[in-house]
C-alpha cells in the first residue's frame, strides 16, 4: 500500500489516477466491512474478513493530508477520483469531512472553489463531498 500511496506523488497524472482509484478500492471495501455488508460480490472477495486494518489505519493517518491535497490536481479525472476517494474515507469512519461544529477547516474553501468551477464532473463530485460534510 505504501508503494501505491507513494505514487500519489507521480509528476504523471495518469500514475496518480491510477493510485487513487487503487486506493479507493480499498478504502470502499473497508467501509463496506465496517458496516457490516461484505457479501462476497465484490469480485469474489469477502471484504467481512478484510485484513490489515491497523496497517490501512496506519496508511490513512500518514496520507490524509495528501488525500485531501488531491481534490485541487490541475488534472480532472484526478480531482474527481481524489474527491471519490475523501469520500470513502468518510463513509469509512476514517477521515471527518467537517469536525464536531460543522466546521471544515481547509476544506471548506476548497470545496467552494470546487463547487463554482466550470467543469460539471468536479462540481457533481464536489457537491456529493459537501452533501457528506453537511450530513455528519
Amino acid at each position: 500500500l505504501k508503494y501505491v500511496a507513494w505514487s500519489l506523488n507521480d509528476k504523471d497524472p495518469q500514475g496518480r489516477l491510477a493510485a487513487v482509484q487503487a486506493l479507493n478500492q480499498v478504502y470502499q471495501r473497508h467501509a463496506i466491512a465496517s458496516q457490516g455488508g461484505g457479501s462476497g460480490r465484490d469480485g469474489g472477495a469477502d471484504v467481512s474478513n478484510f485484513s490489515n486494518l491497523s496497517a490501512l489505519d496506519l496508511l490513512t493517518q500518514r496520507f490524509s493530508g495528501r488525500f485531501v491535497e488531491l481534490i485541487k490536481d490541475v488534472n480532472e479525472q484526478v480531482c474527481v477520483n481524489a474527491m471519490e476517494l475523501v469520500l470513502s474515507l468518510s463513509q469509512a469512519n476514517l477521515l471527518d469531512v467537517c469536525d464536531e461544529d460543522g466546521e471544515c477547516g481547509g476544506l471548506s474553501s476548497d470545496l467552494a472553489m470546487l463547487l463554482l468551477d466550470s467543469n460539471m464532473r468536479i462540481r457533481k463530485s464536489a457537491g456529493k463531498l459537501a452533501a457528506c460534510g453537511i450530513e455528519r
